[in-house]
């Protein structure tokens, strides 16, 4: 059987346990540093974490030979509150000093806001490459289920 060369250029591994598993710890003690930094400034927006995607499922990939390696996704989930009115600029906003606030000391670099996600990265800087990352959606539950915070930027609205 005869391949292309172009279709097998984005191969995928998976990523073992044991290379995983440590990076599942950190986070979670960043996430536990985040909440932290949120009951101490912002306590009506506390929340909880879930893991989502493919670290959840334990299923985490990586381009062969790529610069980005790998990642895991988590959801904030912010609980309902009567009479509370998100404004959600400012929501991730504080979202993002408080991950800046829980790195620091880890290697990661700053949170940054995209579209659906705050992203964290824990970059080889000697190598130029991300070794993981992780990415950090806000949802929230109104009367008609659940919502993502998204960021339009060319709209510049939320």
């Amino acid at each position: 059987m005869i391949y292309r060369r172009d279709v097998m250029k984005d191969r995928f591994e998976y990523v073992s346990w044991e290379e995983c598993r440590p990076v599942k710890i950190e986070l979670n003690r960043i996430n536990q540093k985040a909440y932290s930094y949120m009951n101490s400034n912002c306590k009506e927006l506390l929340f909880d974490t879930e893991l989502v995607g493919s670290g959840k499922r334990g299923l985490v990939t990586r381009k062969i030979g790529g610069n980005q390696g790998f990642d895991f996704d988590f959801n904030i989930i912010l609980p309902p509150k009567v009479g509370f009115t998100y404004k959600p600029k400012v929501v991730k906003q504080i979202f993002r000093d408080a991950f800046n606030y829980a790195i620091q000391g880890t290697g990661y670099s700053f949170a940054k806001d995209s579209s659906r996600a705050i992203t964290i990265k824990k970059v080889d800087r000697k190598n130029s490459k991300i070794v993981y990352s992780c990415d950090y959606a806000i949802i929230f539950y109104n009367d008609k289920g659940y919502k993502y915070l998204h960021n339009d930027k060319a709209g510049n609205n939320y």
